[in-house]
């Protein structure tokens, strides 16, 4: 049976679809998100499975042994040649598989690094090492290389 419909009625207002620009940022948004789910992605993946390594690791102990100077060699991507590097880092700490701070250089040239007190390093290396980096000062460690 059909009843009939009051004189008063009226049917819900239709919703209005958002515009252009609220559709448009929204698409946006999404894919910035999307990026940055894959950005993270690959940066654990280059955490996880690092191309680079560090070893013949030759920890220096300062003198009031609360840090260690580290000389160690660091293979290249293709595994075709290395740096040398000196990293300082606390005193029983696990050396991170990054590169040093203090001094990189091309090779592996002959280098010397001892201390002369507990905040001055010296870093020696020979005649014509290409030096990439050569940190003077690293937090209260003063480097020379004399």
């Amino acid at each position: 049976m059909n009843h009939p419909q009051p004189a008063d009625f009226r049917p819900a207002p239709r919703i209005k679809p958002p515009g252009k620009f609220i559709t448009s940022l929204a698409i946006f948004l999404s894919g910035c998100g999307v990026v940055l789910v894959i950005g993270g992605f690959l940066m654990w993946m280059n955490g996880a499975f690092t191309f680079r390594t560090n070893d013949n690791l030759r920890p220096m102990l300062s003198p009031d042994r609360k840090l260690e100077a580290v000389l160690f060699r660091r293979t290249r991507e293709n595994g075709d040649g290395y740096t040398t590097h000196v990293a300082i880092i606390k005193a029983g700490t696990k050396l991170p598989n990054r590169s040093g701070k203090a001094f990189i250089a091309e090779g592996e040239p002959a280098i010397t690094v001892h201390w002369t007190d507990s905040t001055h390093l010296i870093i020696r290396e020979p005649e014509g090492t290409r030096i990439i980096l050569r940190a003077s000062q690293l937090g209260e460690i003063k480097i020379s290389e004399n």
